[in-house]
């Protein structure tokens, strides 16, 4: 094979056409997320039974997840702050089998 694996291909494409739409949204309405300082924390999960670490979510959020020289997803953080809630729900909806839940 030539070039990038088709999956790492299709997580890029996942990126592109969600993050352009979110955009576009907050572009609509005219408003921004509110930031606090005091922000709560989110708790992360990821089952690594379930997971093909194909970089959807290392795309979306690479601060919270790595894909590995091993091709294996890492967790780099079980927490996110509440402001960020939205970029959690993208991360988990873009996740083809699920593997990605919040609490």
């Amino acid at each position: 094979m030539y070039g990038k694996p088709l999956k790492f291909i299709l997580a890029e494409y996942i990126v592109v056409h969600h993050r352009g739409r979110r955009a576009e949204r907050h572009r609509h309405r005219g408003d921004t997320p509110a930031r606090t300082k005091e922000s709560r924390m989110i708790q992360v999960k990821v089952d690594f039974g379930r997971c093909d670490a194909n970089g959807t979510c290392a795309a979306l959020m690479p601060d919270v997840f790595h894909i590995g020289e091993d091709g294996l997803l890492q967790q780099l953080s079980t927490q996110v702050s509440e402001d960020r809630g939205d970029d959690l729900e993208e991360v988990i909806l873009c996740c083809p089998l699920g593997a990605i839940s919040r609490s």
